[in-house]
C-alpha cells in the first residue's frame, strides 16, 4: 500500500527484500497526514545481554520513501518518542542516493561516505556509450568479435551456475560473511513479485565466464550482484554484461541505471571499474543516530575506536 503511494522507491524498500534479512524484526515506520505519507523501513535487532534494541537497514540503499515532502519537526519528535518507547539505543540506515529527501533527518547525523556511479539514461544510446572510457568501449567491441555473448538465466541450472560463480568470486576477494547470501536469497529475488529482476550470463566457447543480477523497480535499474570465473578474469565479461543491461534499461524506459560503488562503500578496484563506465556520480550517505547516549556509551566503552556504527557491534551489518 505504501509503495503504491510513493513518488519513487526501489526494490530495497520492498517487503520481499526485507524479508530476506533474518537479523531482526522488519518494521515499516509509517507517518500519515491526510492522504500523504512518509515511511521508513528498518530492521529492529535485540542487543544480546541487554533489554535494549538497535535499528538498522538492509544491505543496499534505503532511507525515506514518501508520497509528498511533508517532513516536519513534529514527525521527528514522534520518531524519537517511539525509539525511546521501544528501548532503541541507536539507528543506522544506508540512504538511497537517487531518491530526493531520502537523507532528510533532524535527529542524529547524515554522513557523506563516498560516491556511487550510474549511467545517464537521459542521454541518447550513442552518447551513453560515449560516456564509457575509451578502453571500456574498446574492450566491449573486442569481446563481441571474440565471440563472447550474453544470455538470460532461464532455469534453476542457470541460477546455480551464477550462484557458484558468485561464491567463487567472494572467496577470491576474501569478502566478509554478510556477502555470502544463501540460495533462497538469490531465488526469491530472481522469482520476485514486487519488482522485476533478471540474471545475465556471459558465455564463451560453451563456458559461463561471468554473470550479473539486475533489478528494475519504479524506473530504477540496479546492478545488484556480479561474478566472474577466475580463469576468465582477463576477458572482463562484466563490462559486456553491464552494456547489455543498459540496452534493456533503455527498452524498459528506465530513468536511472545505478551501478553502485565499491565493496562496503569503499573506493576500491570495483569502484574504479564502475567509474570508467560512466561519468555520472551520486553521493552515498548514511544516517547514524545515537538515541540513548548513556546506555550507548556504556556498551561502547571498550570499543571507542571501532570503525563500525554502532560501535558496540563487531559489524555494521
Amino acid at each position: 500500500f505504501c509503495l503504491s503511494k510513493a513518488v519513487i522507491y526501489d526494490f530495497y524498500h520492498t517487503h520481499l527484500y526485507h524479508s530476506l534479512d533474518t537479523s531482526g524484526e522488519v518494521r515499516l515506520l509509517l507517518f500519515e497526514e491526510g492522504v500523504e505519507m512518509i515511511a521508513l523501513p528498518l530492521i529492529f535487532r535485540e542487543i544480546p545481554g541487554t533489554e535494549f534494541k538497535d535499528a538498522t537497514s538492509v544491505y543496499g540503499y534505503v532511507g525515506w520513501i514518501y508520497s509528498r515532502n511533508i517532513f516536519s519537526s513534529e514527525l521527528f519528535a514522534m520518531l524519537e518518542e517511539y525509539m525511546h518507547q521501544e528501548k532503541v539505543l541507536s539507528v543506522f540506515s544506508r540512504l538511497h542516493p537517487l531518491i530526493p529527501c531520502s537523507s532528510h533527518f533532524e535527529r542524529g547525523k547524515v554522513i557523506n561516505m563516498n560516491t556511487t556511479t550510474g549511467i545517464d539514461l537521459t542521454l541518447t544510446p550513442e552518447n551513453q556509450i560515449l560516456s564509457y572510457s575509451e578502453s571500456i568501449r574498446r574492450t566491449i567491441k573486442n569481446r563481441r568479435k571474440m565471440g563472447l555473448h550474453v544470455k538470460f538465466a532461464e532455469n534453476s541450472f542457470d541460477l546455480d551456475q551464477f550462484i557458484t560463480l558468485y561464491y567463487q568470486s567472494m572467496n577470491r576477494l576474501k569478502a566478509p560473511s554478510h556477502y555470502y547470501f544463501d540460495r533462497t536469497y538469490f531465488e526469491k529475488i530472481w522469482k520476485k513479485e514486487e519488482f522485476q529482476s533478471f540474471i545475465l550470463l556471459a558465455e564463451w566457447n560453451g563456458e559461463i565466464v561471468g554473470g550479473a543480477m539486475f533489478t528494475v523497480c519504479s524506473g530504477i535499474m540496479q546492478y545488484h550482484l556480479g561474478a566472474v570465473a577466475e580463469p576468465y578474469i582477463y576477458l572482463s565479461p562484466i563490462k559486456l554484461l553491464i552494456d547489455e543491461a543498459r540496452k534493456i534499461a533503455n527498452e524498459q524506459n528506465c530513468k536511472y541505471f545505478h551501478l553502485g560503488g565499491g565493496y562496503g562503500g569503499s573506493d576500491d578496484k570495483l569502484y574504479t571499474f564502475k567509474s570508467r563506465m560512466t561519468t555520472l556520480r551520486y553521493t552515498f550517505k548514511t544516517w547514524q543516530w545515537i538515541v540513548n547516549s548513556k546506555e550507548y556509551d556504556s556498551l561502547s566503552k571498550n570499543k571507542k575506536k571501532s570503525k563500525y556504527f554502532p560501535s558496540y557491534r563487531d559489524s555494521t551489518y
